[in-house]
């Protein structure tokens, strides 16, 4: 199940088995403390919540989470329960609720290590970190006894815009696991100071902190005529060929100033990564190639991580020496887990600019008529083609000099050792907010009701 509308509250389809089940929604409740009553819930409403999952699990057929969640129903008040509910939702991608469950959970039982280390995982999916640091500020006994709480305050200190906090927090510790956590948060502390120097990182910073908790570079910042409050995200967007060329001509002037050479552009093997591909070989001047082997050196090109296949991205999670991987468009509200070296724009929504369309044609006063234009059936490499032809993005986006310029003087940190071993996954949150998002400096968005009482 997956988050696909958030206004005044949730609809969740199920994607594996193809269709809509719509059960309702659940209020965003905002409260004015992190603890209590969350947002006036009450035990009674956190049962009824469960109850509308519960429904909505027999819905798409999986008996399994409908025992599980029947468990919290007959349970609320039992934090172990609880933390099995919380991580049944989230292999369903239900992180909201998860996360609603782990707070209960902590409430209900402030010294246990294991619901706060999940409940800061939670926040990261979830993209409310603002309320994990807190609660895990709070409870510095737990953090003293525990390296999963500490590494999980760092991780939620930084995503809640607060890094110089998590530099005070000892990760030492033996062990391979121990020492990817010390990497990894100490590579986001080394972006975060090189950022300060180059973007400033303000609340309003996307392309800064998208590289501070991701390592990955973003290319195109939206630049709406009206203050939309997406501070540099897109909405919904009807993708266009010269947005798709401005993406590749932004990483071809990046490539050149770093003076990074590639030997050649690999394509993954969806229809839409072949179409990206065919136009980027042609505008870099290099030849194209089947992707056959998770080491080989070049530029991989995707359109949408979202259309390739589970297994290859899978191969795309260990970065190579003289590999670089670029993705046109990522999902923000759902992120992929393996991010791109270089993302074109963060969106919401997408319709790429071969894919059937929908569109409202006026005919006379107060009426309207949908005229849908199919999809193209062209070759990848025709409409490639089209891409290279295309001019002209106008001013929704921000000025490509100024972008190339701040890329370069953040790539040492990214393309060149991003990390070191692996790429990083996307999260949904960031010190930025959005209209989507809400600020993520207030406590808010308390999910149904995780009050204990």
């Amino acid at each position: 199940m997956r988050v696909v509308e958030r206004t005044m509250g949730y609809t969740y389809k199920h994607e594996r088995l193809g269709h809509v089940a719509q059960i309702g929604t659940m209020p965003i409740i905002r409260s004015e403390s992190v603890e209590g009553n969350v947002g006036g819930g009450s035990r009674d409403s956190f049962v009824a919540m469960l109850e509308e999952f519960r429904e909505a699990a027999r819905l798409i057929g999986s008996l399994e989470l409908v025992q599980t969640i029947s468990a919290g129903i007959r349970a609320p008040d039992d934090p172990v329960v609880l933390r099995t509910v919380a991580g049944a939702l989230a292999d369903h991608a239900v992180h909201d609720v998860a996360f609603t469950a782990l707070l209960r959970a902590h409430f209900l039982d402030r010294s246990n290590a294991e619901t706060l280390a999940s409940l800061g995982k939670e926040a990261l999916d979830e993209g409310v970190s603002n309320i994990a640091a807190t609660l895990m500020g709070d409870a510095p006994s737990v953090l003293a006894e525990n390296f999963d709480c500490r590494y999980s305050y760092a991780l939620n200190l930084i995503f809640a815009g607060d890094p110089d906090r998590a530099r005070d927090i000892d990760l030492s510790g033996d062990g391979d696991r121990a020492l990817v956590a010390r990497e990894h948060v100490h590579d986001m502390l080394r972006r975060v100071d090189l950022a300060r120097t180059v973007t400033g990182l303000g609340s309003e910073d996307l392309r800064g902190w998208h590289f501070v908790l991701t390592g990955s570079l973003l290319a195109v910042l939206s630049n709406p005529p009206d203050d939309s409050g997406m501070n540099g995200r897109f909405g919904a967007v009807a993708d266009t060929h010269p947005l798709c060329r401005e993406g590749i001509s932004r990483l071809a002037a990046l490539l050149e100033k770093i003076e990074v050479r590639l030997r050649q552009v690999i394509t993954l093997p969806d229809r839409a990564s072949r179409i990206m591909a065919a136009a980027a070989g042609e505008l870099l001047d290099l030849p194209v190639v089947e992707f056959d082997d998770k080491e080989m050196p070049g530029l991989l090109v995707a359109y949408d991580l979202d259309t390739v296949p589970a297994a290859l991205k899978d191969a795309l999670l260990f970065k190579r020496p003289d590999q670089v991987l670029f993705v046109h468009r990522c999902d923000w509200t759902s992120p992929p887990t393996v991010g791109p070296d270089i993302v074109t724009m963060l969106t919401a929504e997408n319709v790429s600019p071969w894919s059937a369309r929908e569109r409202q044609v006026p005919v006379e006063q107060d009426f309207r008529i949908s005229v849908v234009t199919p999809a193209s059936d062209e070759p990848p490499a025709e409409i490639g083609k089209r891409i290279v032809r295309a001019i002209g993005v106008g001013n929704i986006v921000d000025e490509a000099t100024k972008a190339v310029e701040v890329l370069s003087r953040l790539a040492p940190l990214a393309i060149a050792t991003r990390p070191r071993w692996y790429r990083l996954p996307f999260y949904p949150g960031s010190p930025v907010s959005s209209v989507l998002q809400g600020d993520p400096g207030l406590p808010v968005l308390a999910r149904g009701a995780a009050a204990a009482g």
